[in-house]
């Protein structure tokens, strides 16, 4: 993060649904790691999306089982 506020990392499936929230709350700016457990999700194209105050940035993820 490039400077400390409020983040919501969410991962979304392919109709935009929410199946995951991995981080919602304030966090400092600097590297930050988190773990998303897919265990109870079918194989298949999700989107992880990231908020921080005005910026936002969504990746494409593949889920191989």
């Amino acid at each position: 993060l490039g400077s400390g506020g409020h983040v919501d990392l969410g991962v979304f499936n392919a109709q935009g649904d929410r199946v995951a929230t991995l981080a919602d709350g304030m966090m400092t700016g600097g590297d930050h790691h988190v773990s998303w457990n897919a265990g109870e999700l079918p194989s298949g194209v999700y989107y992880c999306r990231i908020v921080s105050g005005t910026w936002t940035s969504t990746r494409m993820l593949v889920l191989a089982k």
